[in-house]
């Protein structure tokens, strides 16, 4: 069985940058190597693990990997808002739901679930496509950068296309144009002309959309 589990908790004596994680394997123990880099592209690091297998009559043993982690950013984080978020994102990345990149890193800034994490992926992918946007490195850090516009761009896709919201076209087309001038005019504090150049793209591929699956 090659599911996982995931149970992100934190101790009393933890600081605001640590948190920790049990990742649960039934037959086999999981390999360092398949977990680090999920870790690493979601912008933590490993200080500590722990495995040992739980053993249970006439069944598979199940493997417990218990870590320690640290966000070196995560000092303005909620853990209690993140927790569910890393949890699923990780198992989304070991069962092949979602890739393994640093679009994974805005899970953990904005609490996303994994799947607006793969939307503002495919964005950017779209974007490369015209072959003069930056690059897939350059696209992850500005968005991790700047989780606040990268939060922008996802309201204004929700604003656009969410069936939840039950809004007529008149009004979507409404929010979605104040959405865009509260983007445009966050991207004044951005310094970095890359950085600025691919969240200002993504937002106005956004503004330009038609129509989507996502929902």
């Amino acid at each position: 069985d090659q599911q996982v589990c995931v149970r992100a908790y934190r101790l009393p004596a933890d600081n605001e940058v640590q948190f920790r994680f049990k990742l649960y394997r039934r037959g086999q123990p999981a390999p360092l190597a398949d977990v680090l880099p999920i870790l690493d592209n979601m912008g933590l690091k490993a200080i500590a693990e722990a495995g040992f297998p739980v053993c249970r009559p006439r069944q598979a043993a199940v493997w417990v990997h218990d870590f320690e982690i640290e966000d070196p950013r995560g000092a303005n984080l909620v853990f209690a808002d993140l927790k569910a978020a890393f949890e699923d994102a990780v198992v989304a990345v070991w069962t092949g739901r979602t890739e393994n990149d640093g679009f994974n890193r805005l899970v953990m800034e904005l609490s996303l679930p994994w799947r607006d994490a793969a939307l503002i992926r495919a964005l950017c992918r779209h974007r490369q496509q015209a072959g003069l946007d930056p690059s897939q490195r350059v696209q992850e850090e500005a968005l991790a950068a700047h989780p606040a516009v990268a939060r922008l761009i996802l309201d204004l896709f929700r604003a656009k296309f969410d069936p939840a919201t039950g809004d007529d076209l008149a009004a979507r087309r409404a929010r979605a144009e104040a959405l865009l001038a509260e983007i445009v005019d966050a991207l004044q504090d951005v310094e970095s002309l890359d950085e600025d150049r691919v969240l200002r793209r993504l937002a106005l591929l956004v503004q330009a959309s038609q129509r989507t699956n996502f929902y």
